[in-house]
């Protein structure tokens, strides 16, 4: 999911896998279609790399 809070604008992406390539197509297509001229702060939840640590 990306958003522009600010904007008060948010867009859902659907792929059919979760790789790098994918997120880089969407960031690029998301600068340059609908923000062109905007400055942009990207703000990264990296999931896969949140375990679960039991001690």
């Amino acid at each position: 999911m990306l958003s522009a809070p600010l904007l008060g604008w948010h867009h859902v992406k659907v792929t059919d896998r979760r790789a790098k390539p994918d997120l880089a197509h969407v960031l690029k297509d998301r600068a340059d279609v609908h923000f062109p001229d905007k400055h942009i702060v990207l703000v990264m939840d990296h999931l896969n790399t949140q375990t679960v640590h039991l001690v």
